[in-house]
């Protein structure tokens, strides 16, 4: 394919460039059936050449045979470019933009590129003008190995990674792929043993046209090196048979020098576990070209056993010093163990009370007064740390599509009386809602793994059909079952009563008193999101039982079920295309002296956080005039795809489908499903996005709208 050649002026070594926007909803189209991104901007624009040289003295041109747009070439040289406006118009980073463009288009297949410059200086300012020589694109042919023993082809053949032409076209020639999958193939043979591992690239054959390459890849992998041996010195003979197992795993393996590097560090972590903080351990090996055999010898010097004489902090401004002493593993008296060390440092850095966090060993007084055993010495566990301030006032302003605008304020002291308890107080206000909370949070509770929480929270809002009043307390515990699963138990108690209610239901009515509700909440979850407001890899599972009981001061007696997850996955290497998947689903269930589940206790679906297709809970059962009644079951289904369009915007395609069910018994049934679809922005804040969602109901009735606009802070999941 041939292209005429191109003359391009324009601004260079300016920042983003300002260009034409697609309207929002052609872009969101482009991104759903193409996955488009975008490319990177620069910083301001100048129209023309003589705006260029006034404002940066300077423009740019392009000439030749470039296959390729002039401000994409551009955009490839752009930091060369600014370099060259921000540093006195210095030549050398000219040519390093030529050389950065030649790399550019030789690693796109055109093999044979050129890029030269020149500099014209002009009254106005200076001409940059890059002639472009791309050549003859160049197609991979054949690619033969030889002598690539021990190895499967096709997994030899995945590691030289040419792009493919555009369209899913044949694969494009280039030497930088070339390189990198001879490097690939080296490190893999490295791992299998074969030290002396040789690939030869340099058989490379051009066609005529000098459109086709015909590749030759020649592999000498040499021996293969296998540990045959492990030979402890510097400690007895016994003490060396106890040691023994911690290597003998490594015997019969193909040997690489990070097998040699992992053995060492298992003497380390064996003597360090032992008491022994001052251990070294050098290691020799004997290799036998021959044969491949592999001899390790590995020489230890254990010093003194060390015990722990007392501990010294440093750098405490605020921090109670027993809350240091809470969080080692060891003290006065205790034998050194480097993974209780290790165990020290997390658990400090744990509290979120510090900014760094150093734990060494110096030298004890003589009159440290313990008693030690032949070849011990006592060491001081010194702690220095920097803290973190512990204070913060905060305002937050906001708007919700249902609640609107709001303002929260509060208080935070995660240091309170130096303890390393955490005190809040906060309060919501927006124009259908009041909320306040006061609340304490101690991170070792009791026990060192247990987090307690006591929060008293009152709240109102005006809910569709209603408005809810609540006040109450809770406490909350909470601890790790493994890792990445915590198990909380809560205890909470609140009063509750509904007012201006617009619901017409003869069993609603019924229900309508002001409610005590005493309940105890025992849920599980497990979390391995790869971020807490934006992920793009992991999972969150949840699941929790409540019970409502007479006999713990309840006015109504009730069982509820809810469990839950999500799942991410990210569609490219960057984590720039994200497909998010959630369901949720749940049931309350009276019993004993309850026959009913009062209006404010119910399930309502509809909204920007659930079924976005929908107003707020206008989902799921209704009475004669339309106001949501609620149910006592639930099921929620969420798809979204989402994408990074530039800098900190997204973009996204989502699917939501759910139901309310009046009653509990049909929660098996999957009945009543309602749907929508739509598409939507986000922009990314410390706090979590902004997000701008648009619904469609494809089924809207005379009492529905087809299109719901939400907006609000965080995702959806």
């Amino acid at each position: 394919m041939t292209h005429a050649p191109h003359e391009f002026r324009t601004a260079a070594a300016r920042g983003t460039r300002a260009r034409g926007m697609l309207p929002l909803l052609a872009a969101l189209v482009c991104f759903a059936l193409a996955g488009c991104g975008t490319g990177r901007t620069s910083r301001l624009a100048a129209q023309d050449a003589d705006a260029a040289f006034e404002t940066y003295g300077f423009a740019v041109r392009f000439s030749g045979t470039l296959h390729a747009q002039p401000e994409d070439l551009e955009e490839v040289i752009d930091d060369q470019l600014n370099d060259y406006a921000s540093n006195d118009l210095r030549r050398a980073f000219v040519d390093d933009a030529a050389y950065v463009l030649e790399n550019h288009l030789r690693a796109l297949g055109y093999a044979f590129a050129r890029v030269d410059y020149d500099v014209d200086p002009t009254p106005r300012g200076n001409w940059v003008t890059f002639t472009v020589d791309a050549g003859p694109r160049v197609e991979v042919g054949e690619l033969r190995f030889e002598e690539a023993r021990d190895l499967d082809l096709d997994t030899v053949r995945a590691l030289f990674d040419f792009k493919l032409a555009e369209g899913g076209g044949p694969p494009l020639f280039s030497e930088s792929a070339l390189r990198g999958g001879a490097s690939a193939l080296i490190d893999l043979y490295l791992s299998k043993g074969y030290l002396d591992a040789n690939v030869d690239t340099s058989d490379v054959r051009f066609s005529a046209d000098r459109s086709r390459a015909n590749m030759v890849v020649r592999v000498a992998a040499g021996p293969r090196y296998i540990v045959q041996g492990v030979l402890i010195d510097g400690v007895p003979e016994s003490e060396s048979s106890r040691v023994g197992p911690v290597l003998e795993r490594s015997l019969g393996q193909p040997f690489t020098p990070r097998l040699a590097f992992e053995l060492r560090n298992r003497l380390l972590e064996w003597y360090g576990d032992r008491g022994f903080a001052e251990v070294s351990v050098n290691v020799e090996r004997d290799l036998d070209t021959e044969s491949g055999a592999v001899l390790l010898r590995y020489t230890v010097t254990k010093g003194a056993s060390i015990v722990i004489a007392g501990v010294e902090t440093e750098g405490l401004r605020k921090t109670r010093r027993s809350v240091i002493k809470d969080r080692l593993r060891m003290g006065r008296g205790d034998p050194f163990r480097r993974e209780r060390m290790r165990e020290s440092f997390a658990r400090l850095y744990q509290t979120a009370l510090f900014e760094r966090v150093g734990l060494s060993l110096a030298p004890a007084p003589e009159d440290h007064g313990l008693e030690l055993a032949p070849g011990a010495e006592a060491r001081i566990l010194k702690v220095e740390v920097e803290e973190l301030p512990s204070q913060e006032l905060f305002v937050e302003p906001g708007y919700g599509s249902y609640e609107q605008f709001r303002a929260r304020i509060g208080y935070r002291e995660r240091n309170l009386l130096g303890t390393g308890r955490g005190f809040r107080a906060e309060a919501t206000a927006a124009l259908l809602a009041l909320r306040a909370e006061i609340g304490l949070t101690d991170n070792t509770f009791i026990f060192d793994n247990l987090r307690a929480d006591f929060a008293v929270r009152g709240n109102e809002r005006q809910e569709p059909s209603f408005t809810r009043q609540e006040i109450g307390f809770a406490s909350s515990f909470t601890w790790p079952l493994a890792p990445n699963v915590e198990n909380t138990v809560t205890y909470g108690f609140k009063r509750s009563r509904i007012f201006d209610i617009d619901v017409i239901d003869a069993l609603v009515e019924d229900e309508l008193a002001t409610v005590d509700i005493s309940s105890v909440l025992v849920s599980i979850r497990y979390d391995t999101r790869n971020d807490l407001f934006v992920p793009s890899e992991g999972w969150l599972l949840r699941g929790g039982v409540e019970v409502g009981d007479n006999a713990i001061g309840s006015d109504l007696d009730f069982m509820r079920l809810n469990v839950g997850s999500a799942h991410f996955v990210s569609l490219d290497s960057d984590g720039d295309t994200v497909l998010a998947l959630a369901a949720e689903s749940g049931a309350i269930v009276p019993h004993g002296q309850s026959d009913a589940i009062p209006l404010q206790e119910r399930y309502f679906l509809g909204g920007e956080r659930n079924v976005r297709a929908f107003k707020e809970s206008k989902l799921g059962p209704a009475d004669a005039e339309g106001n949501p009644v609620g149910g006592e079951a639930f099921t929620l289904f969420s798809a979204e795809l989402r994408q990074r369009l530039v800098g900190k915007l997204q973009g996204a395609l989502f699917f939501d489908a759910g139901n309310v069910l009046l009653d509990y018994n049909d929660w098996s049934s999957f009945e009543q499903f309602r749907w929508g679809v739509g598409t939507g922005v986000r922009y990314v804040l410390p706090v979590g996005p902004l997000r701008l969602d648009l619904g469609w109901n494809p089924e809207a009735t005379s009492a529905e709208s087809e299109l719901i606009l939400h907006f609000s802070l965080g995702m959806s999941f």
